[in-house]
């Protein structure tokens, strides 16, 4: 009760996101004649994965845990834990997934606990535990492995659940274990940021988008425009897309390669290339070559442009240029229709 006192602006607001968010993949999924008891169950694990995502960001939950973990680190291996139950509330209320898809989840969210356990509490340089903290958290998604373990209701990998459970799991590691300093992650805007993030958004459309159509990397090909799709798209991109990698790239690697470095710039330059190859698995537009080395390039410089912006103003502003970018590349210039690209689902 302490808690909710003295965070109850940021536990309300998080609880109306999130069933905000919920109602309205609830209207896309009805379409798809899903069984009632499913759609609760399925939904309502994602509720509550978004509802952490957002009280990691706008209480003092990450502190709470630490002061918790910091003299008895074998409580760390209890963090997990609610997320592990509210898989199984999805996992046996839509019944569409197979019992080792529990030890994939399990491994997933437990891995990660290991590596930060190893690393020295509140040590703010980077150490082969982070390495491997990358490697057990990154490898999965990006191998497309873990995401079967949510087969509904697309059936084939859902993003919305794979990147909440990730990014919330990251950012309690990170903060409530590890006692990373400067990851920033607050769903807040100063008013000082809109000036920054409207330069740096301006300087990342000059320096790609010119040179995407003359190397072929982007292409104009405006998309039919619907305001309530346009919206949506960029609240899954925001949501799923940029938030997750901005926390991941810039308040967990930049922060901590500038912090070992002791220098800015450099640290800054490293993370925006790391960002960039980490999308050269990732097709430009629909049909394109993979790897793509164009992917790399580009993504470096948007990388850039975004620890730029996260340097000065944190991870939710850093993440709302990402967005629109993201939002701008898919409704005007990859090729294929937004209705498409299903960052919710």
């Amino acid at each position: 009760m302490n808690f909710y006192r003295q965070n109850k602006f940021g536990v309300i607001i998080s609880g109306i996101v999130a069933l905000f968010i919920c109602l309205g993949l609830n209207l896309q999924l009805q379409q798809n004649n899903f069984n009632a008891s499913i759609l609760w169950s399925g939904l309502g694990s994602l509720f509550l994965t978004i509802f952490l995502y957002f009280i990691l960001g706008t209480t003092d939950l990450n502190h709470r845990i630490l002061e918790w973990t910091k003299d008895h680190k074998i409580r760390s291996l209890l963090i997990p834990l609610p997320l592990l139950i509210n898989y199984l509330i999805y996992f046996f209320g839509t019944g569409e997934n197979q019992p080792h898809h529990i030890a994939y989840v399990f491994l997933f969210l437990w891995l990660p606990v290991l590596c930060m356990m190893a690393a020295p509490v509140g040590s703010q340089k980077l150490t082969w535990s982070d390495l491997a903290f990358v490697v057990v958290i990154w490898a999965p998604i990006d191998a497309a492995i873990i995401q079967n373990a949510w087969h509904w209701p697309l059936g084939h990998g859902s993003s919305a659940y794979v990147t909440s459970t990730a990014t919330c799991i990251t950012i309690m590691l990170m903060i409530g274990v590890r006692g990373l300093d400067g990851v920033r992650y607050k769903f807040a805007i100063q008013k000082q940021d809109w000036k920054i993030m409207s330069l740096n958004l301006n300087l990342a459309t000059v320096c790609i988008i010119p040179a995407g159509l003359l190397v072929g990397f982007v292409r104009w090909s405006p998309q039919e425009f619907e305001i309530t799709q346009f919206l949506s798209l960029f609240v899954g991109l925001l949501l799923m897309v940029a938030i997750p990698e901005e926390i991941f790239f810039r308040g967990f690697l930049q922060n901590l390669l500038q912090k070992s470095m002791k220098n800015q710039r450099l640290a800054l330059i490293i993370a925006s290339i790391i960002f960039g190859f980490a999308h050269i698995n990732n097709e430009a537009f629909p049909g394109g070559p993979v790897p793509d080395i164009r992917y790399v390039f580009f993504g470096s410089i948007a990388g850039y442009f975004y620890g730029r912006t996260w340097l000065k103003c944190g991870v939710f502003p850093a993440a709302i240029i990402h967005a629109v970018m993201d939002t701008i590349w898919i409704q005007f210039l990859r090729g294929n229709p937004a209705s498409d690209v299903c960052q919710w689902c």
